[in-house]
């Protein structure tokens, strides 16, 4: 099977300046739309390992929204004495007030536990770097990600923070590390899927903060979409889909099963993304998918 691989070069200058339209930005690597904002490394890190495509290692096999995800190499065990890195660029988008900065995602990591592992922290407006794990979570208990030995799978994150110095129009950045010691382990190393960034503003809606699975089917969608996702005590969820700027196009209140179908016959092509929302319970789900 020919590989598919696609690394991006572009500086960050230019990467930031064409971005930012949508006041979130959703990535699962499958299409090459919205990766302009995303900048692979390979000037300060000239052997960075860091590909997107299809995995097909010994452990990473599949992404978790198929067929692409971003990973340590694509086909070979990450090298020893390894630092690559990966940023992507977010412009600030607070429709109201300032309250906080998400960041949401899934991660599957195989590797030497502590000697090799991965970081993840944000940069304001080209400013110093700050591990996430060095700062304060706002609101609710975070899900912080364990990026060094097994996980056994594919893995939720998430993690929102507050700091007072972002305003609307800032450009975030965040990076996400992998290091490796002097010691082969041929293993896998790190990947991640459906990474999702978004903005929370006073005034608009109680945010939901425990992320649940969910997935599109079939994708691509011609007249009717289904969502299934987790919702075992039968909970009242909204549903939201959203065009590829992030202007809702439908909802749907009152979802009490696990599972939701919606006409989309009258939307054009392309691509769009879902929202589920439990307010009640604080929970929510997002994913992607292409209309035809």
């Amino acid at each position: 099977m020919k590989q598919f691989l696609l690394t991006i070069t572009l500086t960050l200058t230019a990467a930031i300046t064409t971005f930012g339209q949508k006041g979130f930005d959703f990535f699962s690597f499958d299409d090459t739309t919205g990766l302009k904002c995303l900048y692979i490394d390979t000037i300060v890190y000239s052997q960075n390992i860091w590909q997107i495509g299809k995995p097909q290692k010994t452990i990473f096999t599949y992404a978790y929204s198929v067929p692409n995800a971003i990973v340590t190499d694509t086909l070979n065990s990450y090298p020893i004495n390894d630092t690559s890195s990966f940023i992507i660029a977010h412009i600030v988008h607070y429709p109201e007030g300032n309250s906080g900065n998400t960041i949401v995602g899934r991660y599957f990591v195989n590797s030497d536990t502590l000697s090799d592992y991965g970081t993840i922290a944000y940069s304001l407006n080209n400013g110093q770097w700050i591990n996430l794990d060095t700062v304060t979570p706002a609101w609710w208990t975070p899900d912080l990600p364990v990026l060094t030995g097994n996980s056994n799978g594919w893995k939720d994150f998430h993690f929102c923070f507050w700091d007072g110095v972002i305003h609307n129009g800032d450009t975030l950045r965040y990076r996400f590390m992998f290091y490796s010691d002097n010691i082969q382990t041929n293993k896998d190393g790190l990947m991640f899927d459906d990474l999702y960034f978004d903005d929370i503003s006073e005034g608009i809606e109680e945010p939901c903060c425990n992320l649940i699975s969910s997935k599109a089917f079939p994708n691509p969608a011609y007249d009717n979409l289904n969502v299934g996702f987790e919702n075992k005590n039968n909970s009242t969820y909204k549903l939201a889909l959203l065009d590829n700027m992030g202007k809702i196009v439908k909802t749907l209140p009152d979802i009490k099963s696990n599972t939701v179908k919606v006409n989309i016959k009258e939307l054009s092509s392309g691509i769009y993304y879902y929202k589920l929302t439990n307010t009640f319970d604080k929970k929510y789900a997002i994913g992607r998918f292409l209309k035809q």
